[in-house]
């Protein structure tokens, strides 16, 4: 009973951290929500939560992208994508697959096609 109330409460602490992470997110303050992304990932590591960790890991990429670090964001997006695959959570596995796009484009930087002759 004791272990299932500790879990409960890492529960609620894990969401309330990645609400708040995407809310941080939302304002444009990404050192703030990388401090709740990285909370709520511990929590879940902690709790063995699969999902939570691929939640986590997901607003950790956005703030990595957020702050202008690509490479950190795709190297967190593929690691979001793997988890939420493992968890059965296909919308997950989308706005992943498509956090690692945004961070793709955003390494490569814009090129331009050579003109046509």
């Amino acid at each position: 009973m004791v272990r299932n109330l500790q879990n409960l409460l890492r529960l609620h602490a894990n969401n309330k951290n990645l609400f708040l992470s995407e809310a941080h997110l939302q304002n444009g303050d990404t050192d703030d929500a990388m401090d709740h992304a990285t909370k709520a990932r511990t929590l879940a590591v902690n709790a063995q939560d699969i999902a939570g960790q691929s939640e986590a890991m997901h607003k950790q990429s956005l703030a990595h992208a957020n702050s202008g670090s690509s490479t950190d964001a795709l190297r967190v997006a593929e690691k979001s994508e793997m988890l939420f695959r493992k968890c059965g959570d296909q919308k997950g596995e989308v706005d992943a697959l498509l956090a690692m796009s945004e961070s793709k484009v955003s390494t490569c930087g814009t090129t331009t096609a050579p003109a046509a002759t």
